[in-house]
């Protein structure tokens, strides 16, 4: 069986009333897309910032390993790591407007997506834009982790599959 075409999914939406969503839409596709922004480099800059914030290196030591981090230096000053989770989240979360989580799947999952999406799209498009405090790297590990246990649920509960984070993860 061939999975339905772009322009396939997009005939059956407008027959169902469903507008295009700009984002994508969907529970398995967009937990992936979302997924797929953590592995950028951007991310290694946020810990590259947190570590700053904590003393363990100097902001020359972080310039030398990313030079573009001087405009964030001089425009947030201490609050440059929060202003760069609440970025990133804002980009990111767009991914989970149209996260639709299936009613048919496990009630733990779905209180679990639930989770993800409420504090991703907070981070970064609530609280997170006004108030950059509240985008910490705490949360941003949460968010993270509220990823990967989504995923995990899926493979134990949905697939009954035996999951086994291996030794290099």
């Amino acid at each position: 069986m061939n999975a339905p075409r772009n322009k396939d999914l997009q005939i059956a939406r407008r027959l169902r009333g469903q507008e295009d969503s700009e984002f994508g839409r969907g529970f398995v596709q967009q937990l992936l897309y979302f997924q797929e922004h953590f592995g950028r480099i951007d991310v290694q800059k946020l810990y590259v910032l947190n570590r700053v914030q904590k003393g363990r290196i100097s902001k020359e030591d972080a310039l030398d390993q990313y030079p573009d981090l001087s405009a964030d230096f001089q425009i947030y000053g201490d609050e440059c790591l929060e202003n760069r989770i609440s970025l990133f989240m804002n980009v990111t979360s767009d991914h989970l407007y149209d996260f639709e989580i299936p009613d048919n799947i496990p009630e733990e999952i779905q209180k679990k997506a639930r989770e993800l999406r409420d504090l991703a799209l907070e981070m970064g498009h609530g609280k997170g834009l006004l108030d950059r405090s509240f985008c910490t790297i705490e949360r941003f590990e949460t968010v993270r982790q509220l990823v990967l246990d989504v995923a995990r649920m899926i493979d134990v509960l949905v697939f009954d599959v035996t999951v086994d984070e291996g030794e290099y993860t």
